[in-house]
Formats: structure tokens, sequence, C-alpha cells
């Protein structure tokens, strides 16, 4: 029944996914990649307002990502103010950039309800998280 309307309208239903998929192959050789040399200390030359790319987590282990945040040196961050302020400015931009897309890409009569409107909400904290333990290259992509 569904195909069928799918079919008299011509609407194809994965053709908002199709574009998301494409992209997981490149961010993942991307994360890979940028992971790879910030282990090698390859990415230590500073890029616009960031210290370096391979910077906040500094090739740490991923259990190990956040004690750039958590690690505190007589009342300081273990990076300084200077540089966690700047790390940190890419989850805030990530978070804030996503919230608004999403206001102004939907409209209010396609407002979601229950379980999709929660993840919704959720999503551009969890985007935001995860560019704390990552190097920031991949922050910015």
């Amino acid at each position: 029944m569904i195909a069928q309307l799918y079919q008299q309208y011509d609407i194809n239903p994965l053709a908002g996914c199709l574009p998301s998929l494409a992209q997981i192959p490149i961010f993942i050789a991307l994360y890979r990649s940028i992971l790879n040399l910030s282990k090698d200390n390859v990415l230590t030359e500073p890029f616009l307002w960031l210290p370096s790319l391979e910077g906040p987590t500094y090739g740490a282990e991923q259990k190990d990502a956040l004690q750039w945040l958590t690690t505190w040196q007589d009342g300081a961050p273990m990076l300084g103010w200077h540089d966690t302020l700047c790390f940190l400015t890419i989850p805030v931009i990530l978070v804030l950039s996503q919230k608004i897309s999403q206001k102004v890409l939907q409209s209010d009569a396609q407002q979601p309800e229950g379980a999709s409107a929660a993840i919704l909400n959720i999503l551009p904290f969890m985007i935001g998280w995860v560019s704390l333990n990552v190097p920031s290259g991949l922050g910015i992509y």
C-alpha cells in the first residue's frame, strides 16, 4: 500500500538518506587519518584561532580524551585558560549552528513530536560531546 503511494507520487523514501550515508565513509576515513596524524604529533601548526588541529586530545587514547578538560593544575585547566577556551569554541559553535539550522529548516507544520522531537533536541549536544573527545580538525569538519 505505501509502496504504491510512493510509486504513484514518484517519491523515493531513501532520497533524504543518501547524502548522509555518502558522508559516512568520508567521515570515518577523515577520523582515522586525523587520529593517526595526531598520535604521530604531525598536526602541531595553529589553524585560525586554534593552537593546533591535533588538540585538545593531543594523541590521547579514547578513554583519556577528556583529560584536557577534567584535569586541573593550580586552579587552571591542564592546557591553560587560553588554549582550553579556544578548543571549547568548536563544540559551542557546533551546537549553536545545529540548533539554528534545525529551527530554520523546520516549518511550523513539520514540528516533530514524541521520540523524534527528543532525538532532534539531543542530537546537537551529542555532536558537541563528540567534538570534545576528538582532535579539533574533526570538529571543524
